[in-house]
């Protein structure tokens, strides 16, 4: 009995030295992972009873993020200029193309510099793996939303055709503004996507390569079209330039000068069809060529035809060659030698260099003499130029067009190098 009261004893105590242990425990917190929030913030609605797989964000919870070096190409206004800036920028999602559009949207590089609008979007783009074709779907049309002119809306797909193309390592792109296919100028696209063809175009840094102020670029050109039953004539017109009067000056000459053509030689049943391309647009200068066909009833072959007009935006005055070079025996003798500009099909080919060799002997046979004449009357649309010799100007070179048979293309274009006749140009008319 005894024996049984101490057993009894002895495991009370027992159960009351275990308990008081335990009581007294320290527990340490060191190693206890706090609650995860998404982002690594702190979340003040979060429960300290919250598990770690409850609070991880899932792929589609979060967006990914990188960054990837890129090259982006952009044209300054004022030089009719390309640079290339090559940067790191972040890439959300791999959408690289959303990426890319919207730095050439930006206008924090350069105010000079052609940004575009930001008014559309990237809605989509990939690469047919057949084709290599590059697809770029844009939310709407930007050529809608922008101010361009024919050089100002080559210029952006320029940009955009060597930023996408570089970028994405391909040689073909397709722009589509929602689900039709962007064609440019060009009117048809046969193949149904642009070559991706590189500017020469210089690195750009802000520090030590700046490029001109914007406010020297001072006027936009749109497009006006003359229309009647037997013509139809595309032409420049000036905006935003800052001297309404001179504009309106400016405007009117344009009009008049390249209607005048049509005026001039109106015939019965004749039709006529011209277009225009820019071929140099700063603040003080503007050159228009102008290329067409002129069909004449009962003819049995339309004509190819060219008129130019070059303005001095400044004064607000039309330009001829004689008021920007000296016409003498040298510029006639470098108008012979001059560099033969093909005006359509490829001059690499076989029949292109055999045009191109009939050309240029069709123009050594004009007389020196003539050919002087000739320059001396360009540039007027009336019958004081009777040989239809016309001029336009480019960054580094000076154009001439004359009037050969129909045979070879009814006129030919042959450009001479400002630095190859500085002793015949004329002072006061900005490039040359």
């Amino acid at each position: 009995m005894k024996m049984r009261f101490w057993v009894i004893i002895l495991s009370v105590m027992c159960i009351v030295f275990l308990t008081g242990c335990k009581s007294n425990e320290k527990v340490s917190t060191s190693n206890i992972t706090p609650p995860v929030t998404p982002n690594n913030a702190t979340s003040k609605n979060a429960s300290p009873t919250s598990k770690v797989s409850e609070l991880q964000p899932t792929s589609t919870d979060k967006a990914t993020s990188k960054n990837v070096k890129v090259r982006l190409y952009f044209l300054a206004m004022s030089e009719l200029k390309y640079y290339y800036i090559d940067k790191i920028i972040p890439v959300e999602d791999n959408a690289l193309s959303a990426a890319l559009t919207k730095e050439l949207q930006s206008t924090s590089y350069n105010k000079d510099f052609l940004s575009l609008t930001d008014k559309v979007k990237v809605k989509s783009a990939k690469i047919d793996e057949k084709t290599g074709v590059l697809k770029v779907v844009f939310s709407d049309s930007y050529v809608d939303h922008m101010t361009l002119g024919s050089n100002t809306e080559a210029g952006i797909l320029t940009c955009l055709l060597a930023t996408y193309g570089y970028n994405y390592g391909v040689k073909k792109v397709a722009i589509y503004f929602k689900d039709e296919l962007y064609t440019s100028l060009k009117g048809e696209l046969p193949e149904g996507y642009f070559d991706v063809n590189y500017p020469s175009a210089e690195a750009y840094n802000s520090s030590n390569n700046q490029s001109k102020p914007a406010t020297t670029m001072t006027y936009l050109i749109t497009t006006e079209v003359y229309t009647d039953k037997s013509a139809k004539i595309n032409y420049p017109q000036l905006t935003n330039l800052g001297d309404d009067k001179r504009m309106r000056t400016i405007n009117e000459l344009i009009r008049k000068d390249i209607l005048e053509s049509y005026y001039q030689g109106a015939e019965e049943g004749m039709t006529l069809d011209i277009d225009y391309t820019i071929k140099l647009e700063e603040a003080n200068l503007l050159s228009i060529h102008y290329l067409g066909l002129k069909n004449l009833q009962g003819a049995s072959y339309p004509n190819n035809v060219l008129y130019t007009t070059n303005i001095d935006i400044n004064k607000g005055s039309k330009l001829k060659l004689a008021d920007l070079v000296i016409i003498n025996k040298n510029l006639v003798d470098r108008c012979k030698n001059g560099n033969y500009i093909a005006w359509e099909g490829d001059a690499s080919s076989e029949d292109g260099k055999a045009l191109k060799a009939a050309v240029v002997e069709s123009v050594n046979q004009i007389d020196p003499n003539d050919l002087s004449k000739y320059l001396n009357e360009s540039d007027e649309i009336s019958e004081k130029n009777s040989s239809g010799t016309f001029s336009y100007l480019t960054k580094d070179a000076i154009g001439i067009s004359v009037q050969i048979p129909h045979a070879i293309g009814d006129h030919a274009e042959f450009e001479i190098k400002y630095k190859d006749i500085t002793d015949n140009l004329k002072t006061g008319n900005g490039t040359v």
